[in-house]
């Protein structure tokens, strides 16, 4: 294997984030195995033999930190350079060995963003990375000319995208689902453009890769059977409700104590107050945590004012703290004090959660609800 991140180094990345992840009894599953397996990989990830147990440390970092304040970068390798890399048909079975292995590692083990299902299981932005990886796959084996194969993967993809698509008309046609319709909305908007983008960026490989190219770039876009205008409509209704508050929230890498156990993890912007109330009741945090953590949510309305997500975490923080956030005040920079004692964020905190989901919920479904309907599944 010809670049990469070391394994010891990438080991040491996820325990940056997500040292929680990797103590005993944890989890049953195998992405500790895969990551401590580091030293060993050491000697051998740059090898033919390697490179599959090297993969497989790839994914369970991706997994163990794609939700968390700083995700390892490896997308570009797990998506595309690994695939590129193999050149026969056992080679390429073997990746995807792997990769079944990983897309049943439980998303709600590591993410906080998940929208369960009782009958379909679980959809979460984890989905649209082993969406991508796949793709990644099929891109391969049409390169290769292995067409059953092809065939495989595809059918795999389509049975995904189906899944995702008969969860969201479900949460659609469902009374009082309407916030949870929204959370999951932010993943399926995000799952199947990162399957778009990544057989966009495909070579040409002839007609039967062509078809397919088309095909998973146009479900966002274009009214492609089964699923017509639902994605259209979703990617819409993302756009206006969503999207400025579905980002990394980058300043949220700063505050160390927010890396210290599972339970930390953000859930889905803009809907924060609890979990704001939560940071702020936490056990393993104190004043000076409190204060990192107001600081890094401050320095992110200041940069992005309209964004909504910022504002109701410091409105749940300040519900749990006693004295609320003033008290911490004298904590944060001179700049973030002018932020804090600015009238746009003092009504976010005279403004509670319930009444917030109020207005998200009423824009919805005076906006986007029928329309939703209108093009959703028979299910």
């Amino acid at each position: 294997m010809s670049f990469g991140i070391a394994p010891k180094i990438l080991l040491e990345q996820v325990r940056n984030t997500a040292a929680w992840a990797l103590e005993p009894g944890f989890t049953t599953h195998s992405y500790p195995r895969a990551l401590l397996a580091a030293d060993a990989l050491e000697h051998t990830w740059q090898t033919h033999e390697g490179r599959f147990d090297y993969f497989r440390m790839l994914l369970a970092a991706h997994y163990t930190t794609c939700a968390t304040f700083i995700p390892t970068d490896v997308d570009n390798r797990i998506r595309f350079h690994f695939w590129q890399e193999l050149h026969t048909e056992d080679d390429l079975r073997r990746g995807i060995a792997v990769l079944n292995e990983a897309s049943g590692w439980p998303a709600p083990e590591v993410s906080e963003g998940c929208i369960v299902d009782p009958e379909l299981g679980a959809v979460s932005g984890h989905d649209g990375e082993w969406l991508g990886v796949r793709a990644g796959a099929l891109g391969r084996a049409h390169a290769l000319g292995l067409t059953a194969l092809a065939t495989s993967l595809r059918d795999e993809l389509e049975a995904e995208v189906l899944r995702e698509a008969k969860i969201m008309t479900r949460l659609v046609q469902k009374k009082g689902a309407e916030i949870d319709a929204l959370c999951a909305m932010a993943s399926v908007a995000h799952n199947i453009g990162d399957l778009a983008r990544v057989c966009d960026m495909w070579a040409a490989e002839g007609q039967a890769q062509l078809v397919d190219r088309l095909r998973f770039t146009a479900i966002p876009k274009d009214p492609v059977q089964p699923f017509g205008r639902l994605f259209i409509v979703i990617g819409e209704a993302y756009k206006d409700l969503l999207s400025d508050s579905n980002h990394r929230y980058l300043p949220l890498r700063e505050p160390k104590g927010l890396r210290r156990a599972r339970d930390m993890i953000r859930p889905f912007g803009p809907f924060l107050d609890a979990w704001g109330e939560r940071i702020g009741r936490h056990p393993m945090l104190g004043e000076r945590d409190h204060a990192d953590f107001l600081g890094a949510l401050l320095a992110g309305h200041e940069r992005s004012p309209e964004e909504r997500g910022y504002p109701r975490a410091i409105a749940g923080l300040n519900r749990a703290l006693k004295g609320g956030v003033d008290r911490l005040a004298s904590d944060v920079p001179a700049r973030l004090r002018k932020v804090l004692r600015a009238g746009p964020l003092r009504a976010a905190l005279d403004l509670d959660a319930r009444r917030f989901d109020e207005r998200m919920r009423a824009r919805y479904t005076s906006h986007f609800l029928a329309p939703l309907r209108a093009c959703s599944l028979t299910v």
